[in-house]
């Protein structure tokens, strides 16, 4: 006996292009507002490309939508894969957003888009335009892709965030993971356009915590682990620690801050030059990332300008 057909999940249409345009419109002023935070900051580069990713997206729903109306029979799969695949740019932007090199970085980001659309590429090219399959070895590479950006931004506040950016991305490319079989669908895609406009929306509520009651140097080690990720935090923690080690300070940094033992007869004088040192062990390293302004609402300006051994921290 043979079951009457239900409708295509996949063919997108004129209301489903209207979600996705309403969505980018939500989201996209979100991002607008939010830039501001990042101004003077080598964050101004993934902000950019939230902006590019989030309107390409939605601009491939709209165009789907059209398409199918009008009767164009566009390849749906091969258009959301390249929308898809865009997602990881922002956050590969911020892995490499250090001074000087975080311009040229863009390029290579860029480069990693074009490199993740070579399925793509070669199943326009092939004869008979065939259907869009990305391999094994490609399936596991994408699925490393979502995680190593998971861990970046997984440990830090913005937990949250990372989590349904990671929920989105998953989503967007269900099809093409090891494991999967299925074709991603309308309501797919337009689920995983709603995980990021959650993740933007609780970026934006959490983009200035309150942390005025900790000391400074807290309250800038903290910001910028959240800000920058795991990845560079970890490499901040490293340099300032072998700092302390070599100076003798008597603390080192850890994930959630700084610790610091009492050193034996040491007075106000010591502890007021350890500040000294550690202020300007900070600023050196972290002005390769943020702004001048940025350091001066964290971290106290030191008394003393020459710390021999401490301004080559930054290299």
């Amino acid at each position: 006996m043979d079951f009457p057909a239900l409708p295509d999940p996949i063919q997108p249409n004129l209301l489903t292009s209207l979600s996705a345009a309403i969505v980018w419109l939500v989201g996209f002023f979100l991002l607008l507002v939010g830039g501001k935070h990042f101004k003077g900051s080598t964050l101004v580069a993934p902000w950019g490309w939230c902006l590019v990713v989030w309107t390409v997206t939605a601009a491939v729903e709209v165009y789907l939508g059209i398409a199918v109306f009008l009767e164009l029979d566009p390849t749906v799969a091969n258009w959301r894969y390249f929308a898809a695949v865009g997602w990881f740019a922002p956050q590969m932007s911020q892995m490499g957003a250090k001074r000087p090199q975080d311009k040229a970085w863009q390029w290579i980001v860029l480069s990693l888009w074009g490199v993740l659309c070579l399925p793509l590429v070669n199943s326009i090219l092939l004869p008979g335009n065939p259907i869009l399959n990305v391999g094994t070895v490609w399936s596991w590479f994408l699925l490393v892709l979502i995680g190593v950006c998971l861990l970046n931004n997984g440990p830090t506040r913005f937990a949250p965030t990372a989590l349904l950016l990671a929920a989105a991305q998953v989503t967007f490319i269900w099809q093409y993971l090891p494991w999967s079989e299925a074709t991603t669908s309308t309501t797919g895609a337009l689920l995983a356009q709603m995980s990021g406009l959650l993740a933007i929306i609780l970026a934006s509520l959490n983009c200035l915590p309150t942390r005025e009651t900790i000391l400074p140097e807290d309250r800038a080690w903290l910001d910028f682990r959240d800000s920058f990720g795991s990845f560079w935090a970890a490499r901040v923690m490293l340099r300032i620690n072998d700092c302390s080690i070599r100076y003798g300070w008597g603390l080192w940094l850890n994930w959630n801050g700084f610790t610091r033992v009492e050193i034996v007869g040491s007075g106000p004088a010591w502890r007021e030059e350890l500040d000294d040192a550690l202020n300007t062990a900070l600023r050196n390293l972290l002005r390769r990332f943020v702004s001048e302004t940025w350091l001066d609402r964290r971290i106290p300006r030191p008394r003393k300008k020459d710390r021999p051994g401490l301004e080559d921290l930054a290299e």
